[in-house]
């Protein structure tokens, strides 16, 4: 009797990372949503959390989050970690 081996079971490993670790980024924004966006950061003191940016341009979190990825692989706006889940976006130094 043959043993037989069922693949249903194994984990399948997607290999690449999602694309705001770099692997594939988002096509470039549109100008008025980029100028909307820097608007809302210059007008906030110069740092804004992904929802915060959100509510003030008007669109929902996952669209900023979409033309933010694509603002920084640009070198427009640059992100840190504040805690464990929330990401803070600001202008680069040229960009102020």
């Amino acid at each position: 009797m043959l043993a037989s081996t069922n693949t249903s079971t194994r984990l399948k490993v997607n290999p690449k990372p999602p694309y705001f670790l770099g692997e594939k980024m988002p096509k470039k924004p549109n100008l008025e949503m980029r100028n909307r966006i820097i608007e809302a950061l210059k007008s906030n003191g110069g740092e804004l959390s992904t929802l915060e940016v959100a509510e003030k341009v008007g669109i929902s979190r996952a669209k900023a989050m979409y033309y933010l990825n694509a603002m920084a692989a640009e070198g427009i706006v640059e992100r840190r970690w504040k805690g464990r889940a929330t990401l803070i976006w600001r202008l680069k130094d040229e960009q102020e």
